[in-house]
């Protein structure tokens, strides 16, 4: 199998799917509609893009490996649906391509963290996002609140969309094969986008929270808080992070908004 496939590279975690039976599937969970926009992060040498080209309106695919042309470019020639460009998804920008569009990939595992915040930055682009992930990640965005998958990732995926977790996946559909199983996941998006100062102090609360995720919150976030500030109001303070639902962060975070007269918290990052 690996003759027909170019050298995987470590640095970018490349693990190329060879079961044609899983592709199958992936594109009949996805369920790709005619008129839609696709953005297809990672596509390696395009065994799902070959499938998801007849039908779509367009897709557009990111990639950071500039020897997958060999296999991209005959279907820029062939398709003129398809696009694809040489870059690094955690930097790029949709700027050239119409919204909403949806979204999906075979993600990395060293990196999918990044890469599913980097998504949550997009989310107002986005109908949806299909990703195929670490099966440790994928059900940690879809884990309930108190068990130990639950964490910063849970909160934000959870406020930010509708998470599912479709199915597993074997390591064997894999060249090279890894050590971990993996999971397919649908994020569907469309819930309330807030205004910049609410969604900065979200992340500053959260961060600081799970940063420090087996002290109380009295401890964990008393350097983030206000000094005035009286969580009692809106929390009870000895619970630990693990222990708080998404909604009642919401909650935490617009009360801090409210209680410094709209000037919230900054957090220059997830």
């Amino acid at each position: 199998m690996s003759q027909f496939l170019p050298r995987p590279l470590k640095k970018w975690g490349q693990n190329f799917l060879i079961d044609p039976a899983l592709r199958e599937k992936i594109i009949r969970e996805t369920d790709p509609q005619p008129q839609d926009v696709m953005v297809e992060v990672g596509p390696g040498t395009g065994v799902l893009t070959k499938l998801l080209i007849p039908k779509v309106k367009q897709i557009h695919a990111v990639e950071v490996d500039g020897r997958m042309g060999e296999f991209l470019n005959p279907l820029t020639e062939e398709h003129g649906n398809f696009t694809w460009e040489i870059a690094d998804f955690l930097q790029w920008t949709p700027t050239h391509i119409p919204t909403p569009y949806r979204l999906m990939g075979n993600l990395p595992f060293y990196i999918s963290s990044p890469l599913i915040l980097k998504t949550f930055e997009l989310r107002r682009f986005l109908v949806d996002a299909h990703f195929l992930l670490q099966k440790e990640m994928a059900r940690r965005l879809a884990a309930e609140v108190g068990t130990k998958a639950y964490g910063i990732l849970t909160v934000y995926a959870q406020l930010f969309a509708h998470v599912r977790y479709l199915f597993d996946i074997s390591p064997g559909v894999f060249f090279p094969k890894p050590d971990v199983a993996s999971g397919f996941i649908r994020m569907t998006f469309g819930k309330e986008i807030w205004d910049d100062i609410l969604e900065l102090t979200l992340r500053a609360v959260v961060r600081s929270a799970f940063q420090k995720r087996r002290k109380t919150l009295r401890n964990s976030l008393a350097g983030v808080l206000p000094k005035d500030f009286n969580l009692e109001k809106v929390l009870d303070p000895n619970l630990r992070a693990d222990a708080v639902t998404p909604e009642q962060y919401l909650a935490l975070a617009r009360a801090v908004v409210a209680y410094t007269g709209g000037d919230g918290l900054k957090s220059p990052i997830y």
